[in-house]
C-alpha cells in the first residue's frame, strides 16, 4: 500500500510512519491518535481520502469508513468520500446507502465517469433499489465519459443482461474483455 503513495513523498512518509505505530487495536482509532499526536488533525479532506484509501486497501473497509466519513464532514463538496462510502455500502449489500452515496457523488461531480459507472452497478444490483432503466442510462453515460474503462462496459453489460437485453449485454461484456482481458470486477 505504501507504494501507492510514491508520487507524493509526504503521503508516503506519513503512511509509512503511521503503519509502524499501530498498537494492534483498531487501525482507524490508531490513525486518529497518530494524526492528533503529530498535529495532522487539520489534514485536509483530500489527503484524508488518500490515507483512508490506503487504510481501506491495507486493513479493510471497516478501518477506513470512519476516516472517509470524517473527510465527508470536513469537505461536503468533495465527491471522493461519497464514492468510497458508496463502495463500502455496496460491499455490505446496503443498496439504499450505496445509492444515496453515489447519487450525492453524481450531484457533486456530474461529469465523472467513475460515478456513473458506480451508479450503473448499484442500480442493476439485485435489491429493492434496482432500477434497470437508470442502470442502463448511467452505464451509457459512463461509457461516453470513460470509453476505455472495462468497469463501465462490464457494469453496462450486467445492467443490460438483468434488464433482459441479453444480446446487448453480452456485447458490452465482450467490450469490457477487449479493453482488459484480465479485468476482474471489484464489487459486482
Amino acid at each position: 500500500a505504501i507504494e501507492a503513495c510514491d508520487e507524493n513523498p509526504w503521503r508516503r512518509a506519513t503512511f509509512g510512519e503511521w503503519t509502524r505505530t499501530l498498537s494492534g487495536e483498531s487501525p482507524a482509532r490508531d490513525f486518529e491518535h497518530y494524526l492528533a499526536e503529530r498535529e495532522y488533525a487539520t489534514l485536509d479532506a483530500r489527503n484524508l481520502v488518500h490515507l483512508a484509501y490506503l487504510i481501506h486497501t491495507t486493513f479493510g473497509a471497516d478501518a477506513a469508513e470512519p476516516i472517509y466519513r470524517r473527510a465527508e464532514l470536513d469537505q461536503p463538496s468533495l465527491f471522493w468520500p461519497h464514492i468510497s462510502l458508496g463502495l463500502i455500502a455496496y460491499e455490505k449489500r446496503d443498496m439504499q446507502e450505496a445509492r444515496r452515496q453515489f447519487e450525492t457523488a453524481r450531484a457533486l461531480s456530474p461529469s465523472s465517469g467513475r460515478v456513473h459507472s458506480s451508479l450503473c452497478g448499484v442500480y442493476s444490483a439485485p435489491s429493492d433499489a434496482a432500477d434497470f432503466d437508470l442502470a442502463v442510462e448511467s452505464g451509457r453515460k459512463a461509457i461516453a465519459l470513460i470509453p476505455e474503462s472495462p468497469r463501465a462496459h462490464y457494469n453496462l453489460g450486467l445492467a443490460l443482461t438483468r434488464r433482459g437485453a441479453v444480446d446487448k449485454g453480452i456485447v458490452a461484456l465482450k467490450q469490457a474483455i477487449d479493453r482488459d482481458p484480465n479485468y476482474f470486477p471489484p464489487w459486482n
